[in-house]
């Protein structure tokens, strides 16, 4: 579920302050060779190709009119990965906190659709690592290392009323300790359901 985000927003702010000049041998400096494309980078997928397998779900949008009952076909397709679906620290996003249900012939499929997303960390276990970062070029050690897993979510078939802040704050209520949560908000502009159910996905080994 690609949707249309802006990245290196620190950065951005930074070369704000600097009015867009900054010293060629910095981080920043560095930053504006990559935005005007004479310094090339390579970013790393640590996420295993298997475990970006999708399965499609449905789930009953926040920006459409509130229905008097969960049924089928008031209900939106859209997919989820084995990444968020096989992660064990991720149980507690059930189905009934979630709102979500395996797909139905009778679901819309509007291509707009793009549910709003949980991003959950997750603590790796083990000593972090230093890493040198692609776009800036400097070397750094994260004080703890993190899992991300994009984990969608509607509106809930016990709480239909709710509106997607309200379902935010009873995710965040479910959080196990130590793990951390940020939201993307839901919206309608090109999206479509993956083929297969989430029974169907591949079995993920995590590091």
């Amino acid at each position: 579920m690609p949707r249309h985000r802006r990245r290196f927003n620190k950065l951005f702010e930074q070369l704000r302050a600097v009015e867009g000049t900054p010293p060629a041998d910095g981080k920043l400096g560095k930053f504006v060779d990559y935005l005007q494309g004479t310094r090339s980078i390579t970013i790393k997928n640590n996420v295993p190709e298997n475990a970006r397998t999708k399965a499609g779900i449905s789930l009953i949008p926040f920006m459409k009119k509130e229905p008097s009952a969960d049924t089928d076909d008031v209900r939106y397709q859209a997919s989820i990965t084995a990444f968020a679906v096989q992660k064990t620290a991720l149980n507690f996003m059930t189905d009934a906190l979630t709102g979500i249900k395996n797909t139905d012939a009778a679901n819309q499929t509007d291509s707009g659709y793009y549910p709003a997303i949980a991003r959950i960390s997750v603590p790796r276990t083990g000593t972090p690592t230093a890493r040198t970062s692609a776009v800036t070029g400097i070397s750094y050690t994260p004080k703890k290392e993190y899992s991300t897993h994009g984990y969608p979510f509607g509106r809930a078939p016990a709480s239909l009323a709710e509106d997607e802040t309200e379902r935010r704050t009873a995710i965040k209520g479910a959080l196990t300790e130590g793990l951390r949560v940020s939201f993307v908000p839901e919206e309608f502009h090109n999206a479509k359901a993956a083929a297969g159910s989430r029974a169907d996905l591949p079995t993920v080994t995590f590091t």
